[in-house]
């Protein structure tokens, strides 16, 4: 049993006044969260939409001569190139 005016008393009676505020921390560390996940999501699209788009223009560079052949075969699946 707590004791009344006691320092168990005085500590549950702080932390039962600053529940609002915790509840409203939590929530707010679960959606600034969320949003740094999905901000990191977005930048790896982002450097990955950078990466194939500059790997099909030093390819296509590289295989110039092959012409038509080079796009075709780029566009495949087989060449991991295709977006």
């Amino acid at each position: 049993m707590i004791a009344r005016g006691g320092t168990a008393s005085r500590f549950l009676a702080v932390l039962v006044l600053l529940s609002p505020l915790l509840a409203v921390g939590g929530a707010f560390t679960v959606w600034a969260v969320g949003r740094w996940v999905d901000g990191g999501q977005a930048l790896a699209a982002a450097e990955q939409s950078r990466h194939e788009a500059k790997a099909l223009t030093a390819q296509a560079r590289l295989y110039a001569p092959l012409r038509e052949v080079w796009g075709e075969h780029a566009a495949s699946e087989a060449s991991g190139l295709a977006l």
